[in-house]
């Protein structure tokens, strides 16, 4: 399966689009949330790390063969990334 066009995250009118509903698990929020927790441990990883994890959760959820380059790993990672930046400046100021 390919990547959509856009960023995963962003509004459909804004050029974004959902990333489970993208990965074909809208109906399936456990496999989904499975998918997210072991996203998530990427946080400040070297690019090996973050290749090894990639490789891990393609391991772990078999499902993510079916999609090209592993995008929805990458795509949750950065969407993570980015709302995470924005938590921490948001509460670093009070």
């Amino acid at each position: 399966i390919d990547k959509p066009k856009g960023q995963a995250g962003r509004l459909e009118l804004k050029g974004g689009y959902n990333l489970q509903q993208a990965m074909g698990l809208a109906g399936d929020s456990r496999k989904y949330n499975a998918f997210r927790v072991s996203c998530k441990t990427l946080k400040e990883q070297d690019k090996l790390t973050v290749t090894l994890l990639s490789s891990y959760a393609q391991r772990k959820h078999q499902f993510l063969a079916k999609f090209r380059d592993n995008w929805p790993f990458n795509d949750f990672v950065a969407s993570y990334l980015r709302n995470h930046v924005q938590y921490t400046k948001k509460h670093a100021s009070e």
